[in-house]
């Protein structure tokens, strides 16, 4: 008899059957189970991160264009300013692969009430 480990990471049930017959004790076995559950874990840190920085690259490109489109009518010291906090976030977000998604979500919130 084998033990099911399920976890719903992915959305799509994964199933972890280990056969008690390869000689693995109890030990090694819940190992197993741990790493699958951790994994799980660190699968949805990277999905919200890769959504967060989607996100994030929308709403820069948006008050990108949105500058753009308005500068003639805004003050050029507020497109300056514009202009600094956008390459202050890309700045920020050069190490996004490493980043928290909160952080992330953060650093983008900023931008978007200073615009």
């Amino acid at each position: 008899s084998g033990i099911n480990a399920e976890y719903k990471g992915t959305g799509k049930e994964q199933q972890i059957v280990i056969q008690s017959s390869g000689g693995l004790n109890k030990d090694e076995i819940e190992n197993m189970v741990r790493e699958a559950e951790a994994n799980a874990e660190a699968d949805k840190i990277n999905r919200e991160r890769v959504e967060a920085i989607n996100q994030a690259e929308g709403i820069l490109h948006d008050t990108e264009s949105k500058m753009d489109e308005f500068k003639d009518q805004l003050p050029s010291e507020d497109v300056a300013k514009m202009k600094e906090k956008i390459t202050e976030v890309r700045d920020k977000l050069q190490d996004k692969e490493n980043m928290d998604p909160e952080d992330i979500k953060k650093t983008v919130s900023d931008l978007q009430q200073s615009s």
